[in-house]
């Protein structure tokens, strides 16, 4: 009854962009409209590993390990094929699959150029890997098992590199609007479905070339007045939107796809999200980027008060005694 009562030039429609290619929602308006594109801010962004396959992921290295020899092990090729879940395409295998040669490295991270059906050598070393938010798990360190590797990740990858990991093409609709990890992430790194965004700190893996955009470092020095670094604004970014009251502050902005971010022209208050920020990275990478002892920040596992739960050791294996 209501479209009933409507004509085409009644005052309660609402425009929507003129991009053939933008959703249909209403047209971004308001504050945020001026806010900048979060995408907008780094060079490339690009969606996380898509493994296509289960068992190359585990909480511990033994079980990756235990799984390859049951694979390798296997003479029957029916039998070797199903273990190994081929990649399928309507019904049909495609690229992935035991007769596959695959040429590719996963930046230093190298690849044995043989197909897994020829293949007796032992399991690939086992990467630690961003499954989802704080799901650290393990990962085989192989192109041949991955569906979708995403080399430009991993040649990037360092002991230097930090992500954020966000949705693009939906919204958030609660909790933080991204999160952040040092660690090779997944596809739904994010939250597990949707898939997503990855935004690399760096360019490259030795951290010489900014993934952060030129324009956006020199707009910001401009109205701040101080040179600022790739690391501050990705601090800034962690302090403004890795925590809820950003998705709950601007929840009717984000009925539309698209995560935008509020820059400040007021020096003191960037440097003190910059310096929240880094705390913030600090937590989410499990006490291995923007390490400062001084600040509060040692390097290792940030941990409770001595005497409270203990941190999972780090090859993955839980500890049998009491």
């Amino acid at each position: 009854m209501a479209l009933a009562a409507l004509s085409l030039d009644a005052k309660d429609w609402t425009d929507c962009p003129a991009d053939w290619r933008a959703p249909f929602l209403p047209q971004v308006g308001g504050k945020w409209a001026n806010f900048a594109q979060l995408h907008s801010v780094f060079v490339f962004a690009g969606p996380g590993v898509m493994p296509g396959r289960t068992w190359v992921l585990a909480a511990d290295r033994e079980t990756l390990q235990r799984r390859w020899n049951d694979l390798i092990a296997a003479k029957d090729p029916e039998r070797k094929e199903e273990l190994f879940h081929p990649q399928l395409r309507k019904g049909k295998v495609a690229s992935r699959h035991t007769n596959k040669t695959v040429e590719q490295h996963l930046g230093s991270v190298l690849t044995r150029a043989v197909s897994i059906k020829n293949d007796a050598g032992p399991c690939s070393a086992p990467i630690r890997y961003s499954f989802r938010s704080f799901d650290r798990q393990w990962l085989i360190g192989d192109a041949r098992l991955l569906n979708d590797p995403r080399p430009k990740l991993w040649k990037a990858w360092s002991d230097k590199q930090i992500f954020i990991t966000a949705l693009e093409a939906s919204a958030p609709k609660a909790g933080p609007a991204l999160t952040l990890t040092n660690l090779i992430p997944d596809q739904d790194h994010y939250k597990g479905s949707f898939g997503g965004r990855v935004y690399p700190l760096w360019a490259d893996a030795q951290a010489t070339q900014s993934n952060v955009r030129a324009d956006i470092l020199q707009a910001l020095a401009k109205a701040l007045g101080a040179a600022i670094a790739p690391e501050d604004v990705f601090a800034y970014i962690a302090a403004v939107m890795a925590h809820p009251a950003f998705t709950a502050r601007f929840r009717a902005d984000l009925v539309r796809p698209g995560l935008r971010v509020p820059l400040t022209a007021d020096k003191k208050l960037f440097d003190e999200a910059v310096a929240l920020g880094r705390e913030v990275v600090w937590l989410h990478c499990y006490g291995e980027r923007f390490v400062d002892a001084a600040a509060g920040r040692p390097k290792g596992p940030p941990r409770l008060p001595k005497g409270e739960a203990p941190y999972i050791p780090a090859d993955g294996a839980i500890p049998g005694a009491p």
